[in-house]
């Protein structure tokens, strides 16, 4: 049997980081984010929260 390493800290082994661009209630309740933060996903963001003026 080879070594498996999830996909996310493949990524980190080469100095990338994961962010999700999306964030519901239910990944927060169901536990499915802190599942995602221990494999590795380093942040977040809400694209709704830029205004179009900042993606100019």
């Amino acid at each position: 049997m080879g070594h498996h390493i999830n996909p996310i800290q493949a990524l980190h082994n080469y100095g990338q980081s994961v962010w999700l661009d999306y964030i519901r209630r239910s990944s927060i309740t169901s536990g499915e984010l802190q599942a995602l933060v221990q494999d590795g996903v380093r942040g977040l963001l809400q694209p709704n929260h830029f205004s179009e003026s900042d993606c100019r």
